[in-house]
């Protein structure tokens, strides 16, 4: 782990990596600029669904909305880039997401240098490198109730550095990205 930036996690988590101890690595060399099936899979089978994107997969946009349309609980937090990106080419969809009352949409106050999920069967994590540059081909990835239980903490954190998004504030905020 002495390669990742590890700087943007709270040290009361830090603390708890412990509970962690049973996270495995998921590495691949296919395509790594769309998702992996195994993580698309575990996606399918949950019922919720909670993470923070620091980088951008334009397949995740058509997923998750059918991820909403299927009822599934659904809590995204993206960084202010993530977000940007979003307005410019999935306005349609993003308005169309945040109208369902299983979703909730946030935007970070902070560009945390990490990406994860955590649903109510798995949690994966991705990270920066201490170069700067996001591992796209290297997921932690655990299934335990302890792995569970630190990544909604995780979640918990993000989303408490944010701001939800719904149709009023996503007029503001596409306003102020206009004026920028």
């Amino acid at each position: 782990m002495n390669e990742y930036d590890l700087e943007d996690l709270p040290n009361y988590l830090v603390a708890r990596f412990y509970e962690l101890s049973e996270v495995r690595v998921v590495e691949r060399d296919e395509d790594v600029f769309t998702p992996h099936e195994e993580f698309i899979e575990n996606l399918t089978k949950s019922e919720e669904i909670y993470g923070y994107a620091s980088v951008f997969f334009p397949e995740y946009v058509e997923t998750f909305l059918r991820f909403a349309e299927e009822d599934k609980k659904i809590e995204i937090v993206v960084n202010g880039r993530v977000f940007s990106r979003i307005v410019r080419e999935y306005r349609s969809e993003l308005e169309k997401g945040i109208c369902k009352r299983n979703v909730s949409f946030y935007v970070s106050k902070r560009d945390f240098r990490f990406s994860f999920v955590v649903t109510d069967k798995f949690f994966s994590i991705s990270f920066y490198r201490r170069n700067g540059f996001f591992d796209y081909k290297r997921d932690f990835v655990c299934f335990s109730e302890d792995c569970l239980r630190w990544g909604r903490d995780l979640f918990n954190y993000v989303k408490d550095n944010s701001v939800r998004v719904d149709r009023v504030k996503l007029k503001e905020l596409v306003r102020s990205l206009r004026l920028s």
